[in-house]
């Protein structure tokens, strides 16, 4: 997903390709290992007991993109 992204970004100046790319995902920001990890804790946990054959997409919204 970030090799797509990384498409018309000046590597030379870091600041703005991270700005530029930042724009790019819908939620306006990378997510952090922190959020995935609560994904992951949920389905581990009692609370996630009747969910079944599903897919979760940690990506800033970017799967209907």
């Amino acid at each position: 997903m970030i090799e797509t992204l990384k498409e018309n970004v000046n590597a030379d100046d870091r600041a703005a390709a991270k700005a530029t790319l930042r724009k790019r995902i819908p939620a306006g920001r990378y997510g952090t290992a922190t959020e995935v990890a609560a994904v992951v804790a949920f389905l581990l946990s009692d609370e996630s007991s009747f969910t079944n054959g599903n897919a979760y997409a940690v990506d800033g919204v970017m799967t209907p993109f």
